[in-house]
């Protein structure tokens, strides 16, 4: 999360998910999202975060491994300010 143009904020946390629980995690995660009317998007896996991003902007960013395509899924939502 950008604070100021020079100083960002991250927390980094790894949960371990088993991997027949994978697609479960990722519903579920889909509809906590949706229930607090957050936007979300899927990064394809050539996307960065900064190519949706606009100055100082805060964001929730979640990667979970995809075991069948052997890659990560990234999810970016963008909070929006009130």
């Amino acid at each position: 999360m950008r604070l100021t143009s020079t100083i960002s904020h991250m927390i980094i946390q790894c949960v371990p998910v088993e991997a027949n629980s994978i697609e479960n995690f990722k519903k579920n995660f889909e509809i906590g999202v949706r229930a607090h009317n957050l936007d979300f998007f899927i990064l394809n896996s050539d996307e960065k975060i900064d190519d949706f991003l606009n100055k100082n902007e805060f964001y929730f960013y979640l990667e979970v491994f995809n075991n069948v395509k052997n890659r990560f899924d990234k999810y970016l939502c963008i909070i929006l300010e009130k």
